[in-house]
């Protein structure tokens, strides 16, 4: 379905009309509060679900829809199974943390929102879909994990330049995992 451009205001509209159609079945919005407020210690105020994911999103320092996304990976994985769909949905979110590994030029890896959203999807993975990926994915998750987790921190919150080993395997992982998901 398409809901216009990628913005806050278009999901707010969408999910509104999804629970409205769904007559309360699916209340993603309640789920999503509850996640904030259980897991993530962002609790509820007047600005309902929306201010707490600006509030996650302020405490993480990455955008209100990057929140929004890995927060509703977050409560798929809690509330069902993980199924095909969904994993290929993770992949495809692998893939576009991964595909900005380049060059030793770029300075992605200063970012603590990219370190923050990698460390979400990558505890994620972990949790929901370990039976999903071979060995050798998961060797290669790993292996860029431990890359970025010896990253040192420097000031204003970013990272210094991780090894030279990661720029050869995030092409491979992600034309590994391409395969998968396309």
């Amino acid at each position: 379905m398409y809901i216009g451009d990628d913005s806050r205001t278009s999901v707010l509209g969408f999910i509104t009309g999804y629970e409205i159609g769904t007559n309360g079945s699916c209340n993603i919005s309640k789920c999503i509060s509850k996640v904030l407020a259980d897991i993530h210690s962002i609790n509820t105020s007047s600005d309902g679900w929306p201010g707490q994911i600006a509030r996650f999103s302020q405490k993480h320092d990455i955008s209100w829809l990057a929140s929004f996304q890995l927060l509703t990976l977050e409560v798929i994985s809690i509330e069902t199974h993980f199924d095909q769909e969904m994993r290929k949905e993770l992949m495809i979110k692998v893939i576009n943390l991964l595909s900005v590994i380049k060059n030793p030029k770029d300075f992605w890896y200063a970012y603590h929102s990219w370190h923050f959203q990698w460390k979400f999807v990558y505890e994620l993975i972990n949790k929901c879909c370990l039976d999903f990926f071979s060995n050798e994915i998961q060797s290669k998750l790993d292996e860029i994990n431990y890359e970025l987790e010896n990253c040192v921190e420097i000031s204003q919150g970013g990272y210094a330049r991780p090894s030279i080993n990661s720029y050869a395997i995030a092409p491979e992982l992600c034309a590994l995992l391409e395969k998968i998901a396309y």
